[in-house]
């Protein structure tokens, strides 16, 4: 589906989302970079994992081909 600026209120901590991040998340999730755990949430205060990151950067590199 496609996701609008507002869907990172699909995430139920969403209001731990610094501001000045809640543009480059909406993005990241419209793009289907991030998508939040199996909780619905986006752990804004997390640290990834190697496994989340490669994650991301997979699905960049499939963005780019």
């Amino acid at each position: 589906r496609e996701l609008e600026k507002g869907d990172i209120e699909d995430f139920s901590d969403n209001d731990k989302i610094a501001k000045w991040a809640e543009d480059f998340v909406a993005e990241a999730y419209k793009l289907g970079l991030m998508s939040g755990d199996e909780n619905k949430s986006f752990n804004p205060e997390k640290n990834l994992t190697r496994g989340e990151a490669a994650i991301i950067i997979e699905r960049f590199i499939g963005l780019t081909e």
